[in-house]
């Protein structure tokens, strides 16, 4: 356990160091394999999603997130930043939904610091 743990921390500070230094906004995706043959992958970086709700309609963003480690974070807003839906900074391992109600385009913004784990982000639409 030790060993993962080092391991981990070690991919934590390599992602960092990559992330200071990277000037895409895309997301980076690593698998390290640890010694113990066991592997861990390391997210750093940007990632966005978007989607339209039709006037009478609704959608619901559900979100899950399993943490080893690292930082992520998740927006949900406007296209136009005018309404924020959601503002999630360093998520804990959780699953949840946020429901976009009103006609409109939305953006998800997802940022990964050396993030640990995985996530899902899916959505449904029903009606209003």
């Amino acid at each position: 356990m030790k060993k993962l743990l080092f391991a981990a921390a070690l991919a934590l500070i390599a992602a960092v160091i990559f992330v200071s230094c990277a000037k895409s906004p895309e997301m980076t995706v690593d698998v390290i394999k640890t010694k113990d043959g066991t592997s861990l992958t390391v997210r750093s970086g940007t990632e966005q999603r978007s989607f339209s709700v039709e006037e009478g309609q609704s959608c619901e963003v559900f979100v899950t997130v399993k943490k080893a480690g690292g930082t992520l974070d998740l927006k949900i807003e406007s296209a136009d930043g005018e309404k924020t839906l959601y503002v999630g900074k360093d998520l804990p391992s959780s699953s949840f939904s946020v429901t976009a109600s009103e006609a409109g385009d939305y953006v998800i913004f997802i940022e990964a610091f050396g993030f640990i784990g995985g996530y899902t982000v899916e959505w449904t639409y029903g009606a209003a």
